[in-house]
């Protein structure tokens, strides 16, 4: 920490270019490797696993089971998820999409910078997806047990069920349900699409919505 360095040489070596043969990751072949570099493909099934700390730099995942030792970080990816997938931590960033599609998905999920992360079909996510600055969470179906969109991140449900929200950002809501005891914050926009929405069961039109008050169920 702040002491000079000397005697020390550094010499320029060529790095391989990664091979772009399909990763397999399964029962059979359990480990998979440390990270994904430009162009690679990995498939992840029941019996694999990838190791902490994993990173997949501008590359394409398609999960279908199998574990993740620590976090998974997408960084310009493409990642599907459509199995079961057992974890810790899934985080979305510049310009990755991650999808998940008819997935049980235990590690908390976040997208920031740029990454997105949508959920569809009968998906069920039991931990909390985190939506930070320039980042952007998606709800096409199934259910989120908590959802926190901070200023600057964006969320949109247009089908399925979050259990609960906290909201500094902005948020677009054309359909689904979004639970009891949900906050709406004072940097928080809403943006209603469509025209029937119903609070506690009974439709509403033309309203102004003050989510500090009263807790009920809006549906749309």
């Amino acid at each position: 920490f702040g002491q000079p360095l000397s005697g020390v040489t550094l010499s320029k070596i060529a790095i391989n270019p990664p091979s772009l043969e399909p990763i397999l990751v399964d029962a059979a072949n359990p480990q998979g490797p440390d990270s994904l570099r430009p162009g690679q493909t990995l498939a992840l099934r029941d019996g694999g696993e990838l190791p902490g700390g994993f990173i997949a730099a501008s590359a394409t995942m398609n999960v279908a089971g199998g574990r993740l030792a620590g976090g998974l970080t997408a960084v310009n990816s493409d990642v599907l998820i459509t199995g079961q997938l057992d974890g810790l931590q899934i985080q979305s960033v510049g310009d990755s999409r991650v999808v998940l599609t008819d997935a049980t998905v235990q590690p908390r999920l976040s997208a920031s910078a740029g990454g997105t992360i949508e959920l569809g079909g009968a998906s069920s996510v039991p931990n909390e997806l985190s939506i930070g600055q320039g980042g952007v969470g998606i709800l096409n179906g199934g259910e989120m047990a908590r959802v926190s969109v901070g200023i600057g991140g964006r969320f949109e449900v247009h089908e399925g069920t979050v259990d609960f929200l906290y909201s500094n950002g902005d948020m677009v809501w054309s359909g689904g349900k979004i639970g009891n005891d949900s906050s709406f914050r004072t940097s928080s926009g809403v943006e209603l699409v469509g025209g029937e929405f119903r609070l506690n069961g009974v439709g509403v039109a033309g309203f102004a919505l003050d989510f500090r008050g009263e807790p009920g169920v809006l549906t749309g």
